[in-house]
């Protein structure tokens, strides 16, 4: 709008008899800024996507580290809250007021060996700045679930865990949902720990209603584990039920 304005005043200082002449460089001015901006736009979103994931990852990478934190300073109460539900409430919450840590939702599971925990209580905790959003720019909030592991009979206990920390898209949300490639690109920055649940059948990694197959992989392609271990049959119909197939 602004190249516009300057030409019609430049315009309206010349000759009539030069004006043609100077219209029709203007106009084949015009045609190569549109013809060139055209062939960047492209370039732009993919520009604008690239750094959309970073952000992503960098806020992503923080509530990892502070998550891994609690864990370690919490462990002993969070291992038996996993193996039964002792004391859960104290260690396993999400959506809980940020300031009294009240008015939250436990989150644990005895069956799975779980227990989650989101920015919210992590803030409340003091291993995030009070400053920290708990979700991020696809409007996803950010749960740490952690595993106990147990043996192959799902018997006996060992005093170790495993964490994934997923996005879990806000039912009221009406950011949309990312698209695989630049949920890719957002694992691909975090490094080994990047990892991403796909929309799709996508051969190494799948996620598929008709076959109950949910996977979450590794964007270098060196891990995956069934989604199943982690969240509920009724958290894993919701997830199913936005799939395309």
């Amino acid at each position: 709008m602004l190249t516009m304005a300057r030409l019609a005043r430049f315009t309206k200082r010349l000759p009539l008899r030069q004006e043609g002449l100077t219209l029709a460089e203007v106009i084949l001015g015009l045609a190569i800024m549109i013809s060139t901006f055209v062939l960047t736009i492209p370039w732009m979103a993919q520009n604008a996507r690239d750094m959309r994931a970073k952000n992503v990852a960098e806020h992503a990478q923080a509530f990892m580290q502070a998550a891994s934190q609690y864990y370690l300073a919490n462990s002993t109460g969070m291992l038996a809250a996993m193996a039964d539900g002792t004391g859960a409430a104290s260690y396993c919450q999400i959506k809980a007021d940020t300031v009294l840590g009240t008015g939250g939702t436990t989150t644990n599971d005895a069956t799975l060996h779980t227990c989650a925990v989101d920015a919210n209580w992590l803030i409340y905790k003091s291993y995030l700045p009070s400053t920290f959003r708990a979700t991020n720019p696809y409007g996803q909030r950010l749960v740490a679930i952690f595993r106990r592991i147990y043996d192959s009979t799902n018997t006996v206990a060992s005093m170790n865990a495993d964490m994934l920390m997923v996005g879990a898209q806000e039912n009221a949300s009406t950011i949309s949902v990312p698209s695989y490639d630049e949920m890719l690109t957002t694992a691909e920055v975090l490094g080994s720990n990047g990892g991403v649940t796909p929309d799709k059948d996508r051969t190494s990694c799948k996620a598929v209603r008709s076959s109950a197959t949910y996977q979450v992989c590794g964007a270098n392609g060196t891990w995956k584990v069934d989604l199943s271990q982690y969240i509920s049959a009724a958290q894993l119909a919701t997830f199913a039920g936005k799939l395309p197939n």
